[in-house]
């Protein structure tokens, strides 16, 4: 029901259901999964990455709701509140190690986009990614 809003009502909506299943897994995204849905769809996409390169490195990109949900409920030195609080840019970065129990820790969180801040889009940072017209932050030309 959220898809394509980007009104600030629809954003936090979205945001404070996802966050929300910290407590309720069963709740469902009006009009979409379970939060128990998301991160079964999402674990599956993890452990075919994992089980792909074995002892190597993978990258999984997705929406940075997404990353830093399921990255808090899997890392077993973060929670939902530290990843509802560190927001992640465009291109920003998770990185987890995989551990000898299956289990995962956040090696690093770098929440401003990587290649620098020019990769910042300054024009849309709206909570909807709509134009922010705040003079302290303007658009880069």
């Amino acid at each position: 029901d959220y898809e394509m809003r980007n009104d600030e009502e629809g954003i936090r909506a979205y945001i404070d259901q996802v966050f929300g299943w910290e407590s309720d897994l069963d709740a469902r995204m009006p009009g979409g999964e379970t939060g128990a849905e998301v991160l079964a769809r999402f674990d599956a996409v993890v452990d075919e990455a994992r089980e792909a390169v074995g002892e190597g490195t993978a990258l999984v990109v997705a929406h940075g709701a997404v990353i830093r949900m399921w990255a808090a409920s899997r890392a077993a030195n973060i929670d939902l509140a530290y990843a509802s609080d560190h927001a992640l840019e465009n291109t920003a970065m998770v990185a987890l190690e995989s551990q000898p129990d299956g289990g995962w820790l956040v090696d690093e969180w770098t929440p401003t986009a990587l290649g620098g801040a020019q990769l910042t889009d300054h024009a849309h940072t709206g909570p909807g990614g709509e134009p922010d017209d705040d003079p302290d932050h303007p658009a880069p030309r």
